[in-house]
């Protein structure tokens, strides 16, 4: 894996809410009801890059 933030395939829910431009309680809330999937390493929560790009996916299909 590079060190590279932009080729990392998880992002922090702060790098998450920054890529999309939602509040955190927002991306908490897309957590919660599985629209995001993550990974958990203890307390420390990551999400994928593949859900974050099928979220937008599928509210371009929505919005078209």
């Amino acid at each position: 894996m590079t060190t590279d933030d932009d080729n990392s395939i998880l992002m922090t829910v702060a790098e998450t809410v920054a890529a999309l431009k939602l509040s955190r309680s927002t991306v908490e809330r897309l957590i919660k009801v599985n629209r995001l999937a993550t990974v958990r390493f203890g307390r420390s929560v990551r999400i994928t890059r593949e859900s974050v790009a099928a979220l937008v996916a599928s509210k371009a299909r929505e919005a078209a």
